[in-house]
């Protein structure tokens, strides 16, 4: 029906323009001109017009409709039209790890994300007519599929369906997961305490994903506090939390040490709204002010009432990692939500991990944890800390962290960091934007970095949340950390089209020194905007350096098309950061194509030839 509509279409819009220019324009009440018409059909076949007549057919693929497997590669599925295809696209994009040949509208590749069958708009040409075609498409599950259910799930079901799905984080993590396994949590359902990712193998990797409607599932790192049985009056305005948290012996957080049960931090309300530590039972004197007393591992927090009934929905975040990725390698992570944590949201501690994607996440409200007792407050939204190659970070919402939004980061020796890509992710409200630094032991040799790639990325800090959340250690604010010694062999780091807005410190801070990464470091077409004064560039070593970007970027060199002005978002306030009409982040990047970059952080397609925009959005042309 799709191919003689078109065709139909087709024929009428040619007669309409030549021949139904008088008449009532009704086929049926127009004997003659129906002739005519047919005639001049005639002429044209016997002179060779047959590109519109061709192009009428549309596009045929040889499956349609087609549903593929998650995380295997598909047999190629080709395209046709009465003639030669050529400037093919899709619409909407294709689900992630597919792709569409340009000249022949072929379809191929290995599908990473689950997609519902869905309806995509080919539009091509065909011997230069203009021809579209509709292809349903989706992708079902793994080979092996689990499915986790917070509410009606039973841990002694098989997990294999919706309807016999397990109930506990404990049960995946204790679960012996293989290569080509998919792990679905439900939407709208929550879960708290530590989900440990496992590894697939190059046969086929792990996806943690989501299923059924409804907001994405969420990982907590908190207890919830909020009845008035769970606190206790001290007198004063003070209230002492009933549950103890102290250390768990044996159990670490992702870093070498084992204080894993102390709190960092307490978020409750409508809005939100984060209480503030204080190092001393006596500086608490504002509400929600609090204290984590460790002569008997309790929370003090000041509140006139009590704080169950005078703070809405109390949450203590707990100093433990909530996704761990020490070890895993071959495994996929998206469409899934982590907060609540005074550790890092996602971090591996020191072993390889390898070939993983984290993708589509919303990370919020992370950090504040007590690093080994010392006094130094810490969390990151995703860590990783030691060796790591082979990582993509994509289209992620981090916000409302209490140190960096993203970092690679590590001490030891012969550490190994590489191919590591931060693409198109939106960070707002963090205390640094992003870091990336490794200190050898001693100085040594032998631990290397290159090819990490910031493309693309929104990095803006208009509240100073996690800064002004710095109890102990007031540093940080940055939009980008970078630090590592002239004994780590460094190169092919590429840090362009980037919108770092709002940060209340230094741009950039080097706390060794920039000489290493000279030539070693592609910095440029990013947007650098501090609204209160010029953007600065911080060095430690060899000698104490505090200049204007502007400067620096001239003799390092860098920024040779950077700018450095109001980036002019839709909505500053409420976190709407696409670009408004008349932004200067419009088409003032570069094309990053050739670097993978092709979809923006909503999935819209970035140009194939011409600028970009600089950020994580892409406007509509």
């Amino acid at each position: 029906m799709c191919q003689e509509y078109v065709h139909y279409k087709a024929s009428r819009r040619r007669a309409n323009s030549v021949i139904f220019n008088i008449g009532d324009g009704e086929m049926r009440n127009n004997n003659k001109l129906l002739l005519r018409a047919s005639l001049f059909n005639l002429v044209l076949l016997c002179f060779g017009v047959i590109g519109d007549a061709a192009a009428a057919s549309g596009i045929i693929y040889a499956k349609n409709p087609v549903t593929y497997t998650l995380g295997r590669t598909i047999t190629s599925n080709t395209a046709s039209c009465k003639g030669t295809l050529s400037s093919v696209s899709v619409t909407p994009a294709l689900p992630d790890g597919m792709t569409i040949n340009p000249t022949s509208g072929t379809i191929s590749g290995l599908p990473t994300q689950i997609v519902d069958s869905t309806a995509y708009t080919v539009s091509a040409k065909c011997s230069a007519a203009p021809v579209t075609g509709i292809l349903t498409l989706g992708i079902g599950d793994a080979l092996t599929a689990y499915y986790v259910d917070d509410v009606n799930g039973n841990d002694s079901a098989d997990g294999h369906t919706p309807g016999t799905a397990w109930k506990s984080l404990a049960k995946v993590n204790s679960a012996a997961l293989g290569p080509n396994t998919s792990v679905r949590f439900r939407r709208g359902g929550s879960w708290r305490g530590q989900l440990q990712i496992q590894s697939g193998s190059p046969a086929g990797a792990i996806y943690y994903d989501a299923y059924g409607t409804g907001p994405n599932p969420w990982l907590l790192g908190s207890v919830i506090k909020k009845l008035t049985s769970d606190w206790t009056a001290l007198g004063g305005n003070l209230w002492q939390s009933v549950a103890t948290f102290p250390p768990q012996p044996g159990l670490k957080n992702g870093l070498p040490y084992n204080n894993a049960n102390d709190v960092g931090n307490i978020i409750c309300c409508s809005p939100r709204r984060t209480g503030v530590e204080k190092w001393n039972q006596s500086d608490l004197k504002s509400p929600l002010d609090w204290f984590f007393r460790t002569s008997d591992w309790r929370v003090v927090v000041y509140s006139i009432t009590n704080p169950a009934t005078a703070f809405s929905g109390l949450e203590l975040a707990i100093d433990r990692v909530i996704v761990l990725i020490s070890h895993a390698n071959y495994a996929y992570m998206q469409h899934l939500g982590i907060r609540y944590g005074a550790a890092a949201a996602i971090q591996g501690n020191g072993t390889p991990m390898s070939n993983l994607t984290f993708r589509d996440l919303n990370i919020s409200y992370i950090g504040g944890g007590n690093l080994g007792g010392n006094g130094t407050r810490y969390g990151d939204g995703l860590c990783l800390w030691g060796n790591a190659h082979d990582i993509m970070i994509e289209r992620n919402n981090i916000s409302q962290i209490f140190d960096s939004g993203f970092t690679n980061q590590s001490t030891g020796t012969n550490i190994s960091v590489y191919n590591i890509t931060y693409r198109n992710n939106v960070i707002w409200d963090t205390s640094t934007g992003m870091e990336m630094w490794l200190h050898p032991t001693n100085n040594s040799t032998g631990s290397t970095m290159h090819d990490i790639y910031v493309l693309n990325n929104t990095i803006v800090n208009p509240t100073h949340w996690g800064y002004n959340q710095h109890t102990g250690n007031g540093n940080g604010g940055f939009g980008l950390y970078i630090g590592t010694p002239a004994a780590v062999a460094v190169y092919n780091i590429v840090i362009m089209n980037n919108a770092f807005a709002y940060m209340p410190s230094n741009a950039i801070d080097e706390e060794q020194s920039f000489n290493m990464w000279t030539g070693k470091m592609t910095m440029d077409y990013n947007d650098w905007f501090h609204a209160v004064t010029t953007a600065q560039v911080h060095q430690s070593l060899p000698t104490f350096l505090d200049e204007p970007l502007t400067k620096w970027a001239a003799n390092f060199p860098a920024e040779q098309h950077g700018i450095e002005v109001n980036p002019l978002f839709v909505n500053l306030g409420s976190g709407n950061l696409i670009p408004a009409t008349g932004s200067p982040l419009i088409n003032a990047g570069v094309n990053l194509t050739n670097k993978g970059v092709v979809l923006d952080f909503n999935r819209n397609p970035r140009p194939a030839t011409g600028p970009f925009d600089i950020g994580a959005y892409q406007h509509a042309p």
